[in-house]
């Protein structure tokens, strides 16, 4: 019997060890998904911002209050949250 708990206490550790490796890694894909879809988010607004070389009065209205409206409800609270 105690032979038995022996084995089942080595399966059970290395199950958890198995789990802690698996859910370590997905963590870090995670992690570099996160930075690409930052980085992504950098330039999008970086293009956003340099239309017609920054200058947004040559855009129609509904362009700027869009614009405006992506970069408070969206960029903003996300970068806010990064940090």
């Amino acid at each position: 019997m105690e032979k038995f708990i022996l084995v089942e206490d080595a399966v059970l550790r290395d199950t958890f060890w198995n789990a802690a490796v698996d859910l370590k890694k997905e963590n870090d894909e995670l992690k570099q998904r996160i930075k690409r879809l930052e980085e992504a988010l950098g330039v999008s607004w970086g293009i956003i911002a340099n239309v017609s070389g920054g200058n947004w009065t040559e855009q129609k209205p509904v362009w700027v209050d869009t614009a405006v409206r992506w970069r408070d409800d969206s960029l903003i609270p996300l970068l806010k949250d990064s940090q």
